[in-house]
């Protein structure tokens, strides 16, 4: 079963739960409670319980009884990501950087891209951020900016890349018509095997202990599999529905 399928599953189970209990168990927020824009694409939550929503005109803290909006340039929020210290990473339109609290408390965004050249200052969405060992990885579809000690780092796509995905202490990317890359060190390098997904996009990634289940829009459902000797092996995930 899939991660939206389980997502599902989840939602209608609970919601015949908390009916028949007389009490709902879910409280849904709409934009003019949150005072936003009504689109959102991405959430998480830190470890005190605060929430925090990408939001396409800014980013939205929740904290279990109001909602505080934090303005970026009023540019869409597309990835957030929380390291061990819960210090809130976040990648934008044009923009990367963390929150931080002004000396009264309020929270405002710090942006990173200062540290980009001057020819670099204009990337498109960050649709990906990855806390990531001890960096954070923003990631757009031409440029891996790996933030580290003060400094970035710039990995450039040979075609364009698609989505990153993180398992364990690595971290993963399709550049399109090339194949599946890892990050080592400085550089994102081909996996072997990993031309299997040249033509491939993929919008599904589930972390097992021996495995990940990936799902792609070309060729469906694979169990990859992740060798020591830095390659992989991609096996077909059949479900009920291929039998159908």
């Amino acid at each position: 079963m899939n991660l939206s399928l389980r997502i599902i599953c989840l939602y209608v189970l609970c919601t015949f739960q908390s009916f028949g209990q007389g009490r709902r168990f879910m409280k849904i927020y709409t934009p003019k409670e949150y005072e936003s824009h009504a689109q959102n694409w991405c959430i998480t939550q830190d470890r005190a319980g605060f929430i925090y929503v990408g939001n396409t005109i800014g980013l939205l803290i929740y904290d279990g009884r109001t909602w505080e909006s934090v303005k970026l340039n009023n540019s869409a929020v597309k990835s957030i990501s929380i390291n061990n210290q819960d210090k809130v990473f976040y990648g934008a339109q044009d923009d990367f950087g963390f929150l931080m609290a002004d000396e009264n408390g309020k929270v405002k965004g710090h942006s990173l891209k200062y540290l980009l050249p001057d020819s670099l200052q204009i990337f498109g969405d960050v649709w990906r951020t990855f806390c990531y060992k001890d960096q954070v990885i923003f990631q757009t579809f031409d440029y891996v900016f790996v933030y580290k000690q003060g400094k970035i780092s710039v990995l450039t796509a040979e075609n364009y890349f698609h989505v990153g995905y993180q398992r364990d202490a690595d971290f993963f990317i399709i550049d399109r018509e090339i194949g599946l890359k890892k990050l080592v060190g400085n550089s994102l390098q081909m996996i072997k095997g990993g031309d299997f997904f040249a033509d491939c996009r993929i919008y599904g990634w589930i972390n097992f202990k021996d495995y990940a289940l990936i799902a792609t829009r070309e060729k469906g459902l694979f169990k990859l599999t992740f060798r020591e000797d830095n390659s992989i092996h991609v096996q077909e995930f059949h479900t009920e529905i291929d039998r159908q």
